[in-house]
């Protein structure tokens, strides 16, 4: 967990783009991101404590009742709606591992309660995890923040596991391990290497988990449990009894179920959508067609109120065209009668001119 540690600080301060603006409070992170650690940690140590004490096989198939916890807290935490379905595939899931377990040839108590209780915790952690992948305001919805705020907590759970469980002194006294100094190297070498492999699974399996969901990262993890049983019966000759197979099998009969109704829920929600995009695309159409048909009466009235006011506007300077002359007619009458007056011309002759200018005024 260290290492995970060590590397996702390393990660972020080689990449700033997928660091986080915010980061946790205090008081976020003993509630929300504490649990999350320390479950994961009691996960890892408790499922590595029961392999002294179980067979690969017998780990395993008990390992793979964790779909069922993580269905059951997605119902506590609200991430999955319950339905008579996913309760009856929940059922079907624990009476196969039921079956697993009871046949079991090296059967052991305490084993048995440690891994069970690993895989408890494990839906816990997982679920809790995708709450805290989805919450920005934590700073942890990133794969990598993630890591870098969670592994110091899962590795004091560790430590405390192991301080319990082992004890240091017992570790660090051991020949084989840290004999000489080619042990040592040797050592230290697989162990980052499987902290680094363990790093870029973690790392997958946060982006799993914010892509799509817990239960889907679950059921992908039965692959993994399928492929972990034929190897322990091929590399460590594990004995796989007929009941052991028949739990087995209802067991991947129950995921298999789950995985049909998770995709006849992914079809149906595509076509909703679907749906409500064609209804958007015809609601638009309409729309625009009416827009356009309104736009066309607005410019045809706009026109027809254009050459209503060019007609107003000749008739009126016509109307003022015929109204200029008159008065210029007149001002030139005047103005002839005064200059005949003032010229004193005979009346006969003022008459005359009247009477020529009164056509003009007709």
């Amino acid at each position: 967990m260290y290492i995970q540690f060590g590397l996702a600080a390393l990660t972020l301060a080689l990449f700033p783009s997928i660091r986080s603006r915010t980061r946790p409070t205090a008081h976020d992170y003993l509630r929300k991101a504490l649990p999350c650690g320390m479950a994961s940690g009691l996960d890892i140590g408790l499922s590595n404590t029961s392999l002294k004490t179980v067979t690969l096989s017998f780990y395993t198939m008990c390992k793979s009742s964790s779909l069922a916890f993580v269905l059951l807290f997605a119902f506590l935490f609200k991430l999955e709606k319950p339905t008579y379905k996913l309760t009856g595939i929940i059922l079907l899931i624990t009476a196969g591992v039921v079956l697993m377990v009871s046949s079991e040839t090296q059967f052991d108590f305490w084993g048995m309660v440690e891994v069970l209780s690993a895989s408890c915790l494990g839906g816990l952690r997982w679920s809790l995890t995708q709450i805290l992948l989805d919450k920005q305001s934590m700073g942890m919805n990133t794969p990598i923040a993630t890591i870098f705020w969670l592994a110091p907590t899962m590795g004091l759970s560790l430590s405390f596991c192991s301080l319990i469980f082992e004890g240091w002194s017992n570790l660090l006294s051991e020949q084989a391990f840290f004999g000489d100094l080619g042990k040592s190297f040797m050592t230290m070498t697989y162990i980052a290497t499987a902290g680094v492999l363990a790093y870029l699974m973690t790392v997958s399996e946060y982006f799993l988990i914010q892509r799509t969901s817990v239960v889907t990262l679950s059921i992908a993890g039965v692959f993994k449990e399928v492929g972990t049983i034929f190897l322990s019966t091929v590399i460590f000759h594990d004995i796989m009894t007929p009941l052991n197979i028949s739990g087995l099998g209802i067991t991947l009969f129950g995921i298999g179920l789950y995985n049909v109704l998770k995709y006849k829920q992914s079809l149906k929600k595509v076509n909703l959508s679907d749906g409500r995009d064609r209804q958007g695309s015809i609601v638009l159409t309409n729309r625009t067609k009416e827009d356009s048909k309104i736009y066309s009466k607005l410019e045809d009235d706009e026109e027809e109120d254009v050459d209503l006011d060019s007609g107003s506007e000749e008739r009126e300077e016509d109307h003022q065209h015929h109204d200029v002359h008159p008065n210029n007619d007149y001002e030139d009458l005047d103005r002839d009668r005064d200059d005949s007056i003032d010229s004193n011309i005979d009346p006969r002759r003022r008459l005359m001119l009247m009477t020529e200018k009164a056509p003009s005024l007709q």
